[in-house]
């Protein structure tokens, strides 16, 4: 099929009726120029990974005069160097599809805010670079003036493939009561949410 999209958002297809229901575009006009999205549902041909038969062409045209029609001033391609690749795939280019880059967006769900020393919790972390390793740790808030001054390590978690992990997490019996923030930090990235801590009782560990 052959999509245009004017720089005023205006669609015309050839070939491809059948397509205007799985097509979006949007437009807008930028300081120097112009830019032109596009995006088709390929439906079950697409797929990360598959490769497809494509050119993009970009005509630049002078306005006409008097209700003339416009003349076209000049034309870039991709892909097919003679500008009537519309007519013919045999110029075509191949594109592949990929996957969208992984932005981390580092979270930390709790099972509990509330916890007794000795007894666990259920950590959640989602958002961070897939197969890194996060360290959880009990950070005592800034206007606590008394008991722990460095944070209580609670463990390292290697999260998977898709930057998340779920673990079971001990608070030390010998930490202090307050209020803390459970942070979960891996290099530059950090999340963490609060959680107090009250004494542990009898037969806590």
């Amino acid at each position: 099929m052959q999509i245009r999209v004017s720089y005023l958002n205006v669609v015309t297809l050839d070939h491809g009726d059948d397509a205007a229901s799985r097509l979006q575009t949007a437009t807008a006009v930028v300081d120097g120029g112009y830019v032109v999205e596009a995006a088709i549902d390929l439906l079950d041909t697409g797929g990360v990974g598959t490769f497809h038969g494509v050119d993009f062409q970009v005509n630049d045209a002078t306005p006409g005069v008097g209700g003339a029609l416009g003349t076209r001033t000049s034309v870039r391609t991709w892909a097919e160097p003679t500008g009537v690749g519309y007519q013919t795939t045999a110029r075509w280019g191949v594109a592949q599809l990929l996957a969208p880059p992984f932005v981390p967006d580092p979270d930390v769900e709790l099972s509990t805010h509330v916890v007794r020393a000795g007894d666990t919790l259920t950590v959640g972390l989602t958002g961070y670079l897939p197969g890194s390793t996060v360290q959880l740790q009990l950070e005592q808030l800034t206007s606590f003036q008394w008991g722990h001054k460095l944070p209580v390590q609670l463990a390292a978690v290697t999260v998977d493939g898709q930057g998340a992990a779920t673990v079971e997490v001990l608070v030390p019996r010998r930490t202090h009561l307050g209020p803390y923030t459970l942070a979960a930090v891996s290099g530059d990235l950090r999340a963490g949410e609060p959680l107090s801590v009250f004494p542990g009782g009898r037969g806590h560990r």
